[in-house]
């Protein structure tokens, strides 16, 4: 994979980074460990629980901007990557 070298400290600069910066380094993650696979843009989280007996999150998830397109989904890891970045 291409960005071994990729960590935090050495591709942010000064005390606070902006966000083409952060953004970078996200995607710079995201290429190195395959994880584009799993990320879903223009989604929505409108509901999100963690169940002790299941031991998983279980989300419901809105498609664009339908509040009709709902699904729902599970899992062991929920990432609250809400922000400004684009």
């Amino acid at each position: 994979m291409g960005n071994e070298g990729l960590n935090l400290t050495t591709l942010l600069v000064g005390s606070y980074s902006g966000a083409p910066e952060i953004l970078k380094y996200f995607k710079g993650i995201a290429d190195n460990y395959g994880l584009r696979k799993y990320i879903r843009l223009q989604h929505k989280i409108v509901g999100a629980f963690w169940d002790e007996q299941d031991q998983q999150w279980h989300v419901k998830v809105q498609r664009g901007d339908n509040p009709e397109d709902v699904f729902e989904d599970k899992g062991h890891v929920l990432v609250n990557a809400s922000g400004v970045l684009k």
